[in-house]
């Protein structure tokens, strides 16, 4: 098993060569995903992406903030099976307002600066998850389930 120093530089090295996470959200008991552009606090424990207001994603977390993400750094070839390495996270999601918006949006931006009309417009939301739980997997098999805390 890696040590918890290794685990947290591989994943601040994922987040940040990854730019697009797979989100699960709730309909009803029933799962939808969706692809978001996202960047991660430095503690590793916040999470963001924008959306549009108008969105089933955005919709669907705001009526059950419960979110699942998916990040990992596959090349869809058949050798990824032994080297992939994949995170899921488990977390809350929550519309950023206000101060926090401003602050959090400059740390968004940093990674996705491509993104910056979209981002600011008025029909855009930032969201934050508050990440509960990271399942990281490796080598296939390896599975090692962490707090942010921890990492």
């Amino acid at each position: 098993m890696q040590k918890i120093p290794e685990l947290r530089s591989r994943l601040k090295d994922l987040f940040q060569k990854q730019y697009f996470s797979v989100l699960a959200t709730l309909d009803e008991g029933k799962p939808h995903t969706s692809l978001v552009a996202f960047s991660v606090s430095d503690d590793l424990r916040l999470l963001l992406f924008s959306t549009p207001r108008s969105t089933r994603k955005f919709r669907y977390l705001s009526q059950n903030p419960e979110v699942s993400l998916l990040v990992d750094d596959r090349s869809n070839e058949i050798t990824d099976i032994e080297r992939v390495t994949a995170v899921s996270i488990a977390g809350r999601a929550a519309e950023l307002a206000g101060g926090q918006r401003i602050a959090m949006l400059g740390l968004h931006l940093a990674k996705h600066p491509s993104l910056e009309e979209f981002a600011r417009s008025p029909n855009s939301a930032l969201v934050v998850v508050t990440v509960r739980r990271y399942g990281i997997v490796t080598s296939f098999q390896s599975i090692v389930m962490l707090a942010p805390e921890e990492v």
